[in-house]
């Protein structure tokens, strides 16, 4: 078995030390710095989560369920589920300007969902293992990073087109740049980052640089007021930074250990990483790409991360069943000094 079975099939045995779980606290002040305010309790095997700020919504794929889990983030507590029967809920991503739902499953299907009412407006067939998907709100599509079939798909989120590229090994997250006019894919066995031209008269996309990275590339993040991409390396406990205006390397972060879920908040230029083994949120300042503060998460196995508004996070703890809530007030004024 591989280490991307490992972490995308659900039924894997994960070895995690024991942990107290911390009595409740408040949300984070200025003083304080970020801190998880809430804990709740949500279906089994929770994988990715996403936002869906319009309707005040967080989704979690609840693979052990077969459902996708909704939560109401004024209340902090699950709404509803929405079934999906005989479908394995691995992946998930939002369209915040449609409120749709896209949901990666370990059938290989793309489920497309209402983010109000759950209804099912649509199913693709995709490749092998369908880890991660990209959302490009701009152009009305997406990418699907197929591991098991070393492809990324791309289609129209109206199923009207969709193309396959051949990227690198064990691809595991497709991420757009602000514009829509690059893909950028991690390869985790291949230990790259493919970058895929998918401009308006891109009618064959196909890969146009490699870039290589440190071990096993997982998860991936564009800032698109920055116009940085950051993505975990999983083996090596860092995360890199690409400069999507160059496609180079300009940053290396160390963070917790076994590093997996990662978000951007484009509004206080910060950055959350999940560190699976570390059970921990690294908290980085964007601006000056330093950590500044490491929070431990209320469950173990932390896996997906999801932000909301400029002030609160969500991720999600796959063995433990429950999702966490971060309260962060931002960078300290002056932090990019």
């Amino acid at each position: 078995m591989n280490r991307i079975s490992r972490l995308g099939r659900p039924g894997a045995v994960v070895a995690v030390a024991a942990a107290a779980v911390a009595l409740a606290a408040g949300p984070a002040s200025a003083a304080d710095g970020p801190s998880i305010g809430k804990s709740i309790s949500v279906g089994n095997s929770p994988y990715q989560v996403g936002a869906l700020p319009a309707l005040h919504r967080v989704v979690v794929a609840e693979a052990g369920d077969h459902t996708v889990g909704v939560i109401d983030t004024r209340t902090g507590q699950v709404v509803t589920h929405f079934p999906l029967p005989g479908k394995t809920p691995l992946a998930i991503a939002t369209n915040k300007k449609t409120n749709t739902v896209y949901v990666g499953t370990q059938q290989d299907t793309v489920e497309v969902l209402d983010g109000n009412t759950g209804r099912r407006k649509a199913t693709y067939q995709v490749g092998e293992h369908a880890h991660s998907i990209g959302v490009d709100e701009a152009h009305g599509r997406i990418a699907v990073a197929n591991v098991e079939s070393g492809t990324v798909t791309i289609l129209g989120d109206d199923g009207g087109w969709a193309v396959g590229v051949n990227v690198g090994k064990a691809p595991t997250s497709p991420a757009f740049s602000a514009d829509g006019n690059k893909l950028y894919v991690t390869n985790a066995e291949s230990n790259t980052v493919s970058v895929i031209a998918t401009g308006p008269n891109d009618y064959w996309p196909s890969v146009g640089k490699t870039i290589g990275t440190h071990f096993w590339p997982l998860q991936a993040a564009v800032n698109p007021k920055t116009g940085k991409l950051y993505f975990t390396n999983f083996t090596q406990g860092t995360v890199q930074v690409i400069d999507t205006a160059t496609d180079n390397l300009v940053g290396s972060i160390a963070v917790g250990t076994e590093p997996i879920g990662i978000a951007v908040n484009a509004d206080t230029n910060t950055v959350y990483v999940a560190n699976s083994k570390s059970n921990s949120l690294s908290v980085i300042d964007g601006a000056t790409d330093r950590v500044r503060a490491t929070v431990p998460t209320r469950g173990q196995f932390p896996l997906g991360v999801a932000v909301t508004d400029a002030k609160t996070a969500f991720v999600s703890n796959r063995v433990s069943n429950n999702v966490n809530v971060l309260g962060d007030p931002g960078p300290a004024v002056g932090s990019a000094a």
